[in-house]
């Protein structure tokens, strides 16, 4: 069944691919990862995101410290701050400052392949520079994410290469915000590469499905290129869960 749906949902995207006006963005992340106190996880993402093209530019700088709490074996609590900066084109900048929640289902915690979920809530507060004005709302996030281990048998190994593979929907549930990308439905699929505890690398492709909301709201779909380097400190006291949610 789980097959089935992620099967479905990337012909979906391929489908739309060529409905909706195209973007291709390159994004570059960098995370550090502190696991304590037996449960817990502190992450810090460091991330970078543009436009290919020089025409209409937009980018993007963000900062997004989280929380992650093992309380049971099978879910994780999420409490997350993320700090954006972003040129939505030019001559328009923003600020956002976006606190936000989450939990974690492991629905496959001890199997080769780990199947998991994850439902976030989070408040997003912009901040217009050329007007000093702020605007405010609520979006929910749910994504069905897998991680597939490819040349070793369990996902924890060294020397690990691993498959991605996530699908994932974002609900505004008041009002749209004046953004260039609001997300509306994402599919990503990515390989990864787990040097040490210390070191994973990967390379995400990921298919986004926006709203333009300073241009009468069309849609459109972007093509990200999206390259992750995670370290992990700590090593003598490894996190329960290495999962992110970026």
């Amino acid at each position: 069944m789980t097959r089935l749906i992620l099967v479905m949902s990337f012909t979906m995207a391929l489908g739309w691919s060529g409905t909706f006006a195209q973007t291709n963005q390159v994004w570059a992340d960098y995370t550090v990862n502190i696991p304590f106190a037996n449960s817990y996880l502190f992450s810090t993402l460091f991330a970078y995101r543009t436009l290919e093209t020089k025409q209409n530019k937009w980018r993007e700088v963000e900062i997004n410290p989280t929380v992650q709490w093992s309380i049971f074996n099978r879910i994780d609590l999420i409490a997350a701050f993320t700090a954006i900066k972003t040129l939505q084109m030019e001559a328009y900048n923003t600020d956002e400052l976006r606190p936000g929640l989450g939990i974690r289902y492991h629905i496959t915690p001890h199997s080769r392949v780990m199947l998991q979920t994850l439902a976030r809530v989070e408040q997003r507060n912009l901040y217009h520079e050329e007007t000093s004005s702020w605007a405010h709302s609520n979006r929910s996030r749910f994504r069905l994410e897998s991680i597939i281990p490819i040349n070793r048998k369990r996902s924890f190994a060294n020397q690990l290469w691993y498959g991605l593979l996530d699908a994932e929907v974002f609900w505004v549930m008041d009002k749209q915000l004046g953004e260039r990308f609001a997300n509306q439905v994402r599919y990503r699929a990515g390989i990864g590469y787990r040097q040490s505890y210390a070191w994973r690398f990967e390379f995400i492709y990921t298919d986004q499905l926006t709203r333009n909301n300073l241009e009468a709201g069309f849609q459109e779909t972007s093509n990200i290129f999206r390259f992750r380097v995670k370290h992990f400190l700590n090593a003598s006291k490894p996190a329960k869960t290495d999962s992110d949610q970026n």
